[in-house]
């Protein structure tokens, strides 16, 4: 809820606030809703915050400040950012959805196609994480490419090859 200044988590038992540039992020967002910019800032200082310390509450947090953005017509950094935090949160199939319409408006962001590959792999769909390594290099990114490409293979049949070419 980032109607007030609730505390989204406390740290072990010290009761220690958030970061202070997180509530200051969320402070931006509550004076500003309509500003897109303060929100993908604040989202991306709760996804970072949540994964260096291994909490999903921030990252949930990360969500919920997209949440308006994710549903409209967002732009690829707010899509990318949503995925993340999906994927994150194990809701693969959600993320795969923003990912999707990254690649839709754009079929050669990197960012995606890489995120897209990885969460194919972690799913065992081998064959459409590879499509997206090949992607990457078509969209002129082949050090992105090989490494996707046999990282993806080393888990498959072809592990030798792969490593061979890697």
């Amino acid at each position: 809820d980032l109607s007030d200044e609730t505390v989204v988590a406390t740290l072990g038992s010290t009761s220690v606030p958030y970061p202070a540039k997180l509530r200051i992020a969320a402070a931006k967002v509550r004076e500003a809703p309509d500003d897109s910019a303060a929100a993908v800032s604040a989202a991306r200082l709760y996804l970072d915050y949540g994964r260096t310390i291994g909490d999903a509450r921030f990252v949930g947090a990360a969500l919920g400040v997209l949440q308006p953005w994710l549903t409209s017509n967002a732009g690829a950094e707010v899509l990318n950012l949503g995925a993340s935090a999906r994927q994150y949160m194990h809701d693969f199939d959600g993320a795969l959805q923003l990912l999707d319409r990254v690649t839709a408006a754009d079929p050669r962001n990197a960012q995606a196609l890489l995120s897209r590959a990885n969460i194919r792999v972690v799913q065992g769909k081998f064959s459409q994480a590879s499509a997206d390594c090949i992607a990457l290099a078509r969209a002129r990114r082949p050090d992105l490419a090989i490494l996707c490409d046999t990282t993806t293979k080393a888990l498959t049949s072809e592990a030798p090859q792969s490593y061979g070419r890697l």
